[in-house]
């Protein structure tokens, strides 16, 4: 009896009629116990490590790296894999290392859901969280969630969030471009692309850009960035004017929370190519989304702190930043 009851609802949930889950205890209606499921394996993270060409112990060592570089200390082996590969699930931010992990060695984007691990707090708790992660691999996660329905659907019903946090611009500079070489294809590639959007968002408006955008943001373009090369400066700046873009297409949708969550990223990128232009725009875009929602302190604030945010930015470049303080009481 135990066999069959079991038997059945493996079948109802592979039917989507119950969800399916560990079960501490369960009671057919015959009044016998029903054994509790396995943990059903991870057999994306198994798929993952085959087509990266990775043995268990150089998954753990990857991520003991990459948590390292975080400032946090793991000790990882192949037996910590193994469990993951049952099903087990390491608390975060360890899911959110083995994808990038992954990431890097394949050369493309991998999402949680890709190396089977559920999002923690879901995309609104990543979104809330804008230095969770590397500039490039929420770039990848931002603009994916643009391209799924589901995904879309919730980021667009977030709300600005007025306890964001700008990412400061360096004291000293975030490695100034030096003798930067001759512009690569992907650089020509990015700065084409960012051309044929501006007109397109001008011409036509943000609603026939985006998913393109996105498209472009979530696949070449952090695949571009990791691989670098002499011109990665150039690179990151282009990054940063697409995101920036992406930004103004889903706020002329009414999508506060998600152009603000693509304002910030664009900030992030910005301070890694030291363009201080780009970040400048990124600043005034934000303070003025908070004058425009009603925001006016919070604007003002943000304006009133660029010296903090900026003290070595040109005239050229701050042009238009004092201009955004909101007009009228503040209230």
């Amino acid at each position: 009896m135990l066999l069959v009851c079991a038997l059945a609802r493996e079948s109802a949930v592979r039917s989507g009629l119950v969800p399916c889950g560990p079960l501490t205890h369960h009671v057919c209606r015959n009044g016998s116990a029903m054994a509790s499921p396995r943990r059903p394996s991870n057999l994306r993270v198994r798929a993952l490590l085959a087509e990266a060409g990775w043995s268990q112990d150089v998954l753990a060592r990857k991520v003991n790296r990459l948590a390292e570089q975080r400032g946090l200390r793991t000790r990882y082996d192949r037996t910590s894999v193994a469990h993951w590969l049952t099903g087990s699930v390491p608390r975060p931010p360890v899911p959110e290392l083995i994808r990038e992990a992954f990431s890097e060695r394949l050369g493309r984007t991998v999402t949680l859901l890709d190396a089977g691990m559920p999002e923690s707090g879901g995309l609104a708790g990543f979104w809330a969280t804008p230095h969770s992660a590397s500039p490039v691999a929420r770039l990848a996660v931002m603009a994916a969630a643009e391209l799924d329905p589901v995904h879309r659907a919730e980021v667009r019903a977030l709300g600005y969030n007025c306890g964001a946090v700008l990412p400061p611009w360096p004291q000293e500079g975030p490695g100034k471009a030096a003798a930067a070489g001759p512009p690569t294809l992907q650089t020509y590639a990015i700065r084409q692309l960012a051309r044929q959007y501006v007109f397109h968002i001008e011409a036509f408006g943000g609603g026939h850009a985006r998913s393109g955008l996105a498209a472009h943001l979530a696949g070449s373009v952090p695949q571009w960035l990791r691989t670098g090369g002499s011109d990665r400066h150039a690179l990151f700046a282009g990054a940063a004017q697409l995101t920036h873009l992406l930004a103004l297409s889903v706020a002329d949708m009414g999508a506060e929370g998600q152009a603000q969550g693509y304002h910030l990223a664009a900030a992030r990128l910005a301070v890694q190519a030291g363009d201080r232009a780009m970040y400048a725009m990124s600043v005034r875009a934000l303070s003025t989304w908070r004058g425009d929602q009603g925001k006016r302190r919070l604007g003002l604030r943000w304006v009133e702190c660029w010296p903090a945010y900026g003290p070595d930015l040109g005239s050229d470049e701050a042009v238009g930043v004092p201009a955004q303080v909101p007009h009228g009481s503040p209230g």
